[in-house]
């Protein structure tokens, strides 16, 4: 009997179907070499995607706290008396006892970074590395709920006991004025969280002083503004005031300034009048921030006859060669009329510097890696 054509015999349908052993093995091996390597790529991208996104993270953070700064940095105010304060008698200027804002304990007459002694971190990965958590006060022309207006600034560190420090933003501002004409400031004052996970906030300044050429050009912070002492009192510096509180904290105020002596100290950081209008400084104080053009407040604490107020910089020389004692001459007319020719005069006057140096130390969310980020930011009222 003929076979039909294009039928094949059973035995052969089920040899056709059929896989050996070895067919088995070989598929199965190549599967979970491919499934292998899927599961790999698919692992290997998403550590890279999580990395990135933290690193994306900490920049975005980084550029919007930059960005703000730049903003304060910019409109810093020049004052030597710079914090809120009630002035009865409208002098124009800050006396003991008319302080309104105190979140230090003293009154701040300027700009101030403060440099405490260094931290370390809580986390114990960060292998016992020390921090900075330097703080950064000062006045300037901000926005606050709609308005422009001026305020008192801070940026500092909280969180250093805990594993991821957090970088603030305090704003202090008056509200009203009462109907004696007393100052009402906010309270509590605005707190913004600016950027997480910082490690260390450091701040420097920039510093040219004009009659010290090897003090000039650099970026100092306030550990640098170091001066020694002479005596009973620290000279008024080449570089900012710097002094030492309790603790160990460094501190530079951008303003210079001087006072009579105390008996029975002989040494004064104040003004000696002179003949022909000159007042001249002591020994080692070049007031190095000031030059012509610049304002003074000069006050006699002690002699009601003096013509206290702001006195603007004309000239300022050096007696001789190699003295280190300087000569001021001011625009307007000094009258000492009734007082004796050796009245030491007290002074204070701000200065700001050319530009600030931020650094920040920053761990991502994840805590893979500490990354560093520095920005220089110019004062547009320097």
């Amino acid at each position: 009997m003929s076979q039909r054509i294009g039928h094949r015999p059973a035995s052969r349908r089920r040899q056709a179907r059929a896989f050996t052993l070895i067919e088995l093995l070989v598929s199965m091996t190549l599967m979970t070499i491919l499934t292998g390597v899927v599961v790999f790529a698919f692992v290997q991208a998403q550590e890279i995607f999580v990395k990135l996104d933290a690193k994306v993270q900490v920049y975005q953070n980084v550029r919007y706290t930059f960005d703000q700064m730049e903003r304060d940095i910019a409109n810093m105010v020049k004052t030597a008396d710079m914090e809120f304060h009630n002035d009865p008698i409208n002098k124009g200027h800050y006396d003991p006892g008319e302080e309104i804002t105190d979140p230090f304990g003293t009154f701040d007459f300027a700009a101030t970074i403060r440099q405490p002694a260094e931290y370390t971190s809580a986390d114990p990965k960060d292998g016992g590395r020390l921090h900075r958590h330097d703080s950064f006060y000062f006045r300037t022309v901000s926005v606050v709920e709609g308005r422009t207006k001026e305020v008192l600034v801070e940026y500092f560190l909280i969180g250093t006991d805990k594993v991821r420090p957090r970088l603030m933003r305090r704003v202090f501002d008056i509200v009203s004025v009462n109907a004696d004409g007393t100052l009402v400031p906010r309270l509590p004052p605005i707190e913004d969280e600016m950027c997480l996970y910082v490690m260390d906030f450091k701040v420097e300044y920039y510093f040219d002083s004009k009659r010290t050429p090897q003090i000039s050009g650099e970026f100092f912070d306030a550990k640098d503004a170091v001066v020694p002492t002479s005596g009973n009192f620290i000279d008024s510096p080449v570089i900012p005031y710097k002094t030492i509180t309790s603790g160990g904290t460094e501190v530079s105020t951008f303003y210079q300034n001087g006072a009579r002596p105390v008996p029975p100290a002989t040494d004064t950081r104040g003004l000696i009048q002179m003949t022909d209008g000159f007042f001249r400084t002591n020994d080692r104080v070049d007031l190095g921030a000031l030059e012509p053009g610049d304002s003074i407040y000069l006050f006699n604490a002690d002699n009601p006859q003096f013509p206290t107020r702001d006195y603007t910089i004309k000239r300022i020389f050096e007696t001789s060669p190699g003295s280190n004692r300087w000569l001021f001459e001011f625009r307007e007319p000094v009258d000492v009329t009734g007082l004796t020719k050796d009245i030491n005069l007290s002074y204070r006057a701000a200065w700001l510097p050319a530009a600030f140096r931020i650094t920040l130390k920053i761990k991502d969310a994840q805590a893979q890696e500490l990354r560093t980020v520095t920005r220089v930011f110019k004062v547009l009222g320097a």
